[in-house]
Formats: structure tokens, C-alpha cells, sequence
């Protein structure tokens, strides 16, 4: 590229084009279409940008027809080619995740960086990495009091936040006793219920006055950013006060119609236990919770939920029903039928969801099951009767439950994933062979 690899988003920037917000914008909605745009196309859509404006400045600068396709092709903050002969600074490791439209990052000692693009790993054409490589691109993010903190518990979360790039969650771990890191590219903003594609019923549960709203999935399924998008939601709509509990803190909420607070493990709190105990002195209408993933965090959760707040959290259950069982497993056995009375009361909805493979491989497409606490529901998990729950998710579509098979078959016949992928994801393939 010409003029020195010029960084064109960085120039209509600094014209005063545009401002590095409806960049960022602007990014995030190219990567949630459906189809790939032509990031100059969604400057003017968004109106962001005239086509005489944007046509004079590319004029004035004398960029070259190979220039303005390249700058359209790919997001143009990040117009410059990525070229790395050596390890030297992680932030081009970081730039090229995002150049590829990648998830997520690896880095392990033995083989080139990895990226996850579209929920598929493909291997850079990077040299190996080395021991020495690997820590010094973690001491680029981490200071050294950090760095032997993580040596003495030999784990270590956090995010941080790169201007020009994006927002990142980053996992360093031990392996085989040597340094590797998982490293996730967060979009600054928040994408909206619609363009995750959510079912339309998500807002009359998120509605709701109080109780517990589950997200639950497998690690890498979205539900991190499913949660930021139902508090995004209601940071819009609604006037009221919102507290996060994260590990680390993913997405950054602005205060809107409501207050936030985030807070965030191992900086301004000890452990989500001690946060939520806590919390009803923080005088909260929402809360927020990471991660439910120990018997007390789900205990005063449900305390929580039972007298009016709104909790939202995440389980790590494949289906609905599971999602249930597991809360009510982890209470011992003579608090199990006390739970159950409990959690009828406080139960609102579970939202359980894929993310699989689009049909043109491009990105990926979601893929739910929604229950609703009914008083039929709600009777079920008092007495026990679990099993019966999905029958009532398979005929209650009027009420916008449906199981996973249902959502994957109707995905199916619209054409956005293949055949296959109906098996693969489902506990159930004699329901699919049925409604196919």
C-alpha cells in the first residue's frame, strides 16, 4: 500500500470525518450483518459520512483504486497490511486478530498464534513461540507486580481496552508448566437484542419486575454478550440502578436512562459471594452476575430474585431443563426440596443458545431454546417433574418457548445453516427426524 501504509480510518479521524465512536460503530456493525459489507457503505448508511464528502477526501489525499478497495474491504482503521517477521509487540498480534475477524487469539509455547474465526481454530503462518516470546508479549499488558502474582496463583484474568483496536478478555494459564494465553476481542459497542438475533420475546422477558433470568450455553456460545445486550436493553429503556459482577469486566456500559455499576473480581471485590452479600445495601433494581458458580453465589442469588430484584445471570447447561437440575444439585440433600419451592418462585425464563456455523461459512448464526416460567412450569419444578417441562417448551410456541431442535429446524429451513449441523448440535435427533 502506498504512502507509507497510511491508517485511512486514522485520517478521516483526524480530519474530522468522522469521530472514533461512529468508527467503532461503525466496525461492529459490519461484523454483525448478515451479509459482509463494504465498511464505506456502512459509513454511509449510517450517515455518518456524504458520498461527496467521503469521495473528496479519498480525492484530496490521492489514494489509488487498489487503496479505496483495500479501505473497503476491511475495517479501515485497521487499513494497513499485517506483516509480522518478529514478536515483537502484541498489539500486532492483537491488530491481526481483528484484521481476520477473528474471536479469539491462542497463544502456547510450540506452535504459531491460532485464531478462531467463524467458531473454526486456524493456524497462523506465524513462526512457533518460544517461553521467552510468550511472557514478554504478557508483560506488555501486565505489569510486573501482576506478573508474580499470576506465578504464585498460576492464574490470571483481566481486559483491557486498546484506543485504536478494540476491547479484549484475556486468560493466561499454565500448560505442560509453560505460558499460554486466550485472548478475546470484545466490540466496544454493544450490539442489540435484534442484531444478535434474539427471538422478539426476549424483550417481554427482560420486562419483567423481578426475579432470576438464566442465560446458559457452552464456553464460546455468546452469553457473556447476550447479558451486556439485555442490560444494554434496559440501560435505554428504563430508569433504573444496575449492578454488574464480573470476572474480569467485559463489555463497558455508559450510564443512559439508568445508572451502572460494574464491578469487577480482584479489583473492587473479593469473590462474587461477597459482592452479592453486599449488594441490596447498593440499593439495585438489576443485577448483573458473570458467572453463578458456587453454592452461596446461587444461594443469595435467589434471594436476591425472590424479593424483587431482577438477577441475570449465566450457567454453563447445554438445555433448559439441565439448567434447573444443576442449581438444585449443588444445594446438599436436605436443603434440595426447599430449593425447588424456591426456585419455582423466583424463576422468570431460561435462555439456552448455540452458536453454529453459518451455511456460507462467513459467520455464525444463533440458535435458542426459551422457557418461561408458567404456572405450569413453576409447578413442576416444585414437584419435581422436570421431564414434563419440555413438553410444555414444545408446545407453547403462543408463548414464545420453543426447544433447541425447533430453533435449529426452522434456521434449517430458511436456509442459514446445513443439514448436518441439525445433528451435531442436538441431544434430540429423533424430534429433528420429526419435524423434518
Amino acid at each position: 500500500m502506498n504512502q507509507q501504509r497510511r491508517l485511512i480510518g486514522e485520517e478521516l479521524i483526524r480530519e474530522g470525518l468522522i469521530s472514533e465512536e461512529q468508527l467503532f460503530t461503525a466496525l461492529d456493525v459490519q461484523r454483525l450483518s448478515e451479509a459482509w459489507q463494504k465498511l464505506g457503505k456502512v459509513l454511509l448508511d449510517l450517515g455518518y459520512v456524504s458520498a461527496d464528502v467521503l469521495n473528496k477526501f479519498l480525492k484530496e489525499k490521492k489514494y489509488t483504486e487498489e487503496d479505496v478497495s483495500f479501505v473497503e474491504a476491511i475495517p479501515v482503521s485497521l487499513a494497513e497490511e499485517i506483516s509480522i517477521t518478529q514478536y515483537d509487540n502484541v498489539r500486532e498480534l492483537l491488530r491481526m486478530m481483528v484484521c481476520q475477524g477473528a474471536s479469539d487469539l491462542h497463544l502456547r509455547v510450540g506452535v504459531a498464534p491460532t485464531l478462531r474465526i467463524n467458531g473454526i481454530i486456524k493456524k497462523t503462518p506465524l513462526a512457533p513461540l518460544n517461553p521467552e516470546t510468550v511472557q514478554e508479549l504478557l508483560l506488555q499488558l501486565i505489569s510486573r507486580e501482576t506478573f508474580e502474582e499470576f506465578q504464585g496463583k498460576k492464574e490470571l484474568d483481566f481486559s483491557l481496552s486498546i484506543p485504536d483496536l478494540s476491547r479484549f478478555r484475556i486468560n493466561v494459564y499454565l500448560q505442560r508448566g509453560t505460558l499460554s494465553m486466550a485472548i478475546r476481542a470484545i466490540p466496544y459497542r454493544i450490539p442489540t437484542i435484534e442484531e444478535l438475533t434474539l427471538p422478539p420475546i426476549v424483550k417481554d422477558i427482560i420486562n419483567v419486575r423481578g426475579g432470576l433470568i438464566l442465560i446458559t450455553g457452552a464456553n464460546g456460545m455468546g452469553k457473556s454478550t447476550t447479558l451486556a445486550s439485555l442490560v444494554g436493553y434496559l440501560n435505554q429503556t428504563k430508569e433504573l440502578n444496575i449492578i454488574t459482577i464480573e470476572d474480569p469486566i467485559e463489555y463497558i456500559h455508559k450510564h443512559q436512562l439508568s445508572t451502572i455499576d460494574q464491578r469487577e473480581l480482584g479489583k473492587d471485590t473479593l469473590s462474587f459471594e461477597e459482592a452479592l452479600k453486599h449488594v441490596v445495601r447498593q440499593d439495585p433494581d438489576v443485577v448483573m452476575i458473570g458467572e453463578m458458580r458456587d453454592l452461596e453465589t446461587i444461594r443469595t442469588a435467589l434471594t436476591l430474585a425472590e424479593t424483587g430484584h431482577l438477577i441475570l445471570a449465566t450457567l454453563h447447561t447445554l438445555d433448559a431443563v439441565h439448567a434447573i437440575n444443576r442449581i438444585v444439585d449443588v444445594f446438599p440433600q436436605n436443603e434440595k426440596e426447599q430449593t425447588r419451592v424456591q426456585l419455582s418462585m423466583a424463576l422468570e425464563a431460561v435462555i439456552c443458545q448455540q452458536l453454529l456455523p453459518a451455511k456460507d461459512k462467513n459467520k455464525r448464526i444463533l440458535a435458542t431454546e426459551i422457557l418461561r416460567a408458567t404456572d405450569s412450569v413453576r409447578n413442576l419444578i416444585r414437584t419435581n417433574q422436570l421431564p414434563q417441562i419440555y413438553t410444555i417448551m414444545q408446545t407453547s410456541s403462543q408463548l414464545g418457548m420453543h426447544t433447541m431442535p425447533q430453533s435449529l429446524v426452522t434456521l434449517y429451513k430458511k436456509e442459514l445453516i446445513v443439514k448436518d449441523e441439525l445433528f451435531k448440535r442436538c441431544q434430540n435427533p429423533d424430534e429433528i427426524k420429526a419435524l423434518l
